[in-house]
């Protein structure tokens, strides 16, 4: 049983005027009351459940924690308790000396300090990464070749956008194109692309076909000049084009981009194996493919394939590089995205899918120079 001696006594008067005293108890510090009839009677605690004698009026009262050798009984208090008045003059001063040093810290600080940190953490992540976003261009929800593209609605820049009826003209024009030399007048690059368009078409036929019906026409974000056309040909396909103005003003097919010209065709990839780097332009997709000496802690993986063809590659880029960075833009990391690249073969080839990725030329099909 604790010692009665210990505990501190303070008198409370309720509502009726009855009248109460309260108790810390040595054991759990609990504070209770109980009514005054019960003074020299046994009690148990609420609390701790510890059995305690209540004091009488011959007992001796003390605050808790204080040592009756060396410290004085407060008068005041001892005072008004032996004489029953319900006078407690100041009862903040007569609280227990540890809730009144726990009132004198104030503020929990070791609580909010974490807490604290972290916001201001956070704030400065956020700021990095509005400082380090670079807006690039806007990318086609589907594949250009495949003209699986969406509109999207763009702040409106200053450049005016071409009406349907010229870009329709446009086409219209190229449908009636049936030769490589008269192509080269109505596409960007003109007579240097003249090589490219003779080793991409040889003996085959030129032919282009019109789009049919309206036209979603709008400026590409970041290529003053450059316009996407989306619609449907005459036959019934999704298609999607890239315009852009000559020096005359009139409007050129981005032609590169409208046929997804590469060096190698797609198939010829794995049959050639190129270890010179090559331009391709793929739909990647981020993945955890690693094999035949890729490992996951020097590569990053890619899956990369080319519309209509069965055939997927896997590219790899080192991980940490700027090109991983390039390939994984902040808003599209899991997504697929239109890319043009270049890739070659490693020197052991063990898996003909397999390839490395050199470096990102666009992050579409349109490049800013042509090749």
């Amino acid at each position: 049983m604790p010692n009665e001696g210990d505990w501190l006594v303070l008198r409370v008067a309720n509502a009726d005027a009855e009248q109460l005293l309260g108790f810390v108890c040595p054991e759990c510090r609990l504070l209770f009351s109980v009514l005054e009839d019960t003074r020299g009677a046994e009690i148990v605690c609420p609390g701790c459940l510890s059995k305690l004698r209540v004091p009488d009026l011959s007992d001796p009262v003390h605050p808790i924690g204080l040592d009756l050798r060396t410290q004085p009984v407060s008068m005041k208090m001892a005072g008004s308790l032996q004489a029953g008045t319900p006078d407690l003059g100041d009862w903040q001063s007569d609280l227990p000396v540890e809730i009144l040093a726990v009132r004198a810290k104030g503020l929990p600080w070791q609580m909010l300090t974490p807490g604290i940190l972290l916001g201001v953490g956070m704030l400065g992540f956020l700021l990095y990464l509005l400082r380090e976003t670079k807006v690039m261009p806007p990318q086609a929800s589907g594949n250009l070749a495949q003209g699986k593209v969406e509109a999207v609605e763009r702040r409106v820049s200053p450049q005016v956008v071409p009406s349907n009826e010229r870009v329709q003209a446009v086409f219209q024009d190229l449908s009636k194109v049936g030769s490589v030399t008269e192509l080269v007048g109505m596409v960007r690059g003109g007579d240097s692309q003249l090589a490219k368009l003779r080793e991409y078409y040889g003996d085959e036929k030129v032919e282009f076909l019109p789009f049919s019906g309206e036209l979603a026409v709008s400026p590409i974000l970041g290529r003053d000049g450059f316009f996407i056309v989306n619609g449907v040909l005459s036959n019934g396909e999704f298609k999607a084009a890239v315009l852009t103005r000559g020096a005359g003003g009139g409007l050129l097919l981005d032609w590169d981009s409208y046929v997804g010209y590469g060096e190698l065709q797609w198939n010829e990839l794995l049959t050639q194996q190129p270890k010179e780097p090559v331009l391709v332009r793929a739909v990647r997709t981020k993945i955890e493919y690693y094999n035949a000496g890729f490992d996951s802690d020097q590569w990053q993986s890619f899956e990369l394939e080319y519309p209509g063809e069965e055939v997927r590659l896997v590219g790899y880029a080192k991980r940490g590089s700027a090109l991983v960075h390039q390939l994984l833009p902040i808003g599209n990391r899991y997504g697929s995205m239109d890319v043009t690249l270049k890739i070659h073969y490693p020197e052991e080839v063990e898996d003909p899918r397999l390839v490395i990725i050199d470096s990102m030329l666009s992050a579409d099909w349109v490049v800013d120079t042509q090749e």
